[in-house]
């Protein structure tokens, strides 16, 4: 088996940012400045520093950058920032429904309701991609509303093509609904056992009290 010589991290990153004021190429400085993004994630109190170099990351290519911006803000529980970055992002990607989805559960989130309420109305599913993501906006509104069934249907529908914290709230919602006793017992579990998930853990509670 061939031996690889492990990394030497810190020496690569010392030639990154060497390197870095030289370049002249945008795509390569982008993909620089997001290598010692997770460079700086790696270090004690590196966040700040990791925000910053995303923050210009974003503004070289916002096409790219901002998702992952959106990304880093969503994974800290800083929905509201995270809502207006994907909003941003949204015009740069018209046909992401993957970042329109990430908008929608940052505005639910962040407790922007009316703002959630203009994105879907605004959205037109056109193609089966769309369509699925309109079933997955029906769904965010039937968790808001507290309608079961509604939520149970739509989820269906969305052929569960998204996934994160927040999908995982809505299953438990309509597996609750649907006497699902056995995967209620699943998510739950992993919403508990997960320290980063604090907020979708309550969430998760809040939709637990009735069925307890």
């Amino acid at each position: 088996l061939p031996v690889q010589e492990p990394r030497d991290q810190a020496g690569e990153e010392q030639r990154i940012r060497a390197l870095l004021p030289t370049l002249t190429d945008q795509f390569v400085r982008y993909e620089c400045l997001l290598l010692l993004h997770f460079y700086a994630l790696q270090t004690k109190d590196g966040d700040a520093a990791a925000e910053k170099l995303l923050l210009e990351a974003a503004a070289l290519n916002p096409r790219h950058g901002l998702p992952v911006l959106g990304n880093y803000y969503y994974r800290r529980n800083r929905f509201a920032e995270a809502a207006d970055v994907y909003q941003k992002a949204l015009p740069l990607r018209p046909n992401d429904v993957t970042v329109l989805a990430w908008a929608a559960e940052s505005l639910l989130l962040s407790r922007q309701d009316s703002a959630l309420q203009q994105l879907i109305k605004e959205f037109k599913p056109e193609g089966r991609e769309k369509l699925l993501c309109a079933y997955y906006l029906e769904a965010l509104q039937a968790y808001l509303e507290r309608d079961g069934s509604k939520l149970s249907q739509a989820l269906t529908r969305s052929d569960r093509r998204f996934r994160s914290p927040l999908a995982e709230v809505l299953s438990l919602g309509a597996n609750i609904h649907s006497g699902n006793h056995r995967e209620v017992v699943r998510i739950a579990g992993e919403l508990a056992a997960d320290a980063n998930l604090l907020e979708f853990r309550a969430r998760g509670d809040q939709l637990l009290l009735p069925y307890l």
